[in-house]
C-alpha cells in the first residue's frame, strides 16, 4: 500500500498540468486596425432574385470605415454626401462573433466574423438573407 501512494502521485500530478487546449479561445489580433468597406453581399435570400453583390465606393463623398482597437473599442464612420456620422463604443469579441455596443445607446449589433489576410467579413443573418459586409485594411 505504501508503494501505491507514490505511484498514484506520479500519475496524478502530471495530469494536473496537462491541458486539453485553450478553453477560452482567443481574440484574433488581425481584427485590430482600420478597415474600409469594399463590398456588400446578399446571399441565401428567401427570394433568389435578391442575391447580389455590390461594390462599395470610398471617396470624399461616400465611405464607410471601421476601426477596431486592442483596448476593445470601435469607431464606425459613415460618410454620406460628404457628411460624416461617427459611432463609437465598446466591442466584445469571441472566436466567431463580434458585438458592437455603442456608447450612446442601449442597443447592440452582433455579427459572425472571419478574417482572411487583409479582408474582414461581418455576416448578419436575417429572416430574408444573409448579409456579408466585406472590409479591407
Amino acid at each position: 500500500m505504501k508503494r501505491l501512494i507514490p505511484f498514484a502521485c506520479c500519475l496524478i500530478i502530471p495530469l494536473m498540468f496537462a491541458s486539453c487546449g485553450d478553453d477560452e479561445g482567443g481574440i484574433n489580433t488581425d481584427l485590430f486596425g482600420d478597415w474600409t468597406k469594399v463590398r456588400t453581399v446578399l446571399r441565401e435570400c428567401a427570394n433568389a432574385n435578391d442575391n447580389n453583390s455590390q461594390t462599395e465606393v470610398c471617396d470624399s463623398e461616400t465611405c464607410e470605415t471601421l476601426t477596431l482597437t486592442d483596448d476593445l473599442r470601435y469607431e464606425l464612420t459613415i460618410l454620406t454626401r460628404g457628411q460624416a456620422a461617427v459611432e463609437q463604443g465598446q466591442v466584445q469579441i469571441s472566436e466567431t462573433q463580434i458585438r458592437l455596443l455603442p456608447d450612446n445607446s442601449t442597443s447592440s449589433s452582433t455579427y459572425d466574423y472571419s478574417v482572411a489576410g487583409s479582408s474582414l467579413t461581418l455576416s448578419n443573418v436575417t429572416v430574408i438573407c444573409i448579409e456579408d459586409f466585406v472590409y479591407n485594411k
